[in-house]
């Protein structure tokens, strides 16, 4: 089962994991253009599902901020310099999590 929402920025579509206990995947145009009803929608599939794959989107890390503050407020994590040696930098562009618990 899909759930098909209009916004300004075209159909957004929501769909159920097929065989998995949570998550949904997000079809939607260009996350930077999402409106602000169109963003509420999101973050409730967030709630819903806890779990979101948004394929096919190239955001720069600001944008990529910009967009996480849709799901709430943003805790700024440790500097990597005060990060245990060793241990590769945090950013990748290519993986992002949002996380509900505090």
């Amino acid at each position: 089962m899909s759930a098909q929402l209009q916004s300004p920025a075209g159909e957004i579509e929501i769909l159920p994991m097929k065989g998995f206990p949570l998550g949904a995947e997000v079809r939607c145009g260009d996350l930077r253009r999402l409106s602000p009803g169109a963003r509420a929608r999101v973050k409730q599939a967030w709630l819903d599902h806890l779990v979101l794959l948004v394929r096919g989107q190239n955001l720069s890390p600001e944008e990529l901020l910009e967009f996480g503050a849709t799901f709430g407020e943003l805790d700024k994590a440790a500097p990597d310099s005060e990060m245990p040696a060793g241990q590769k930098p945090r950013f990748n562009p290519s993986w992002v999590t949002w996380t509900r618990t505090r």
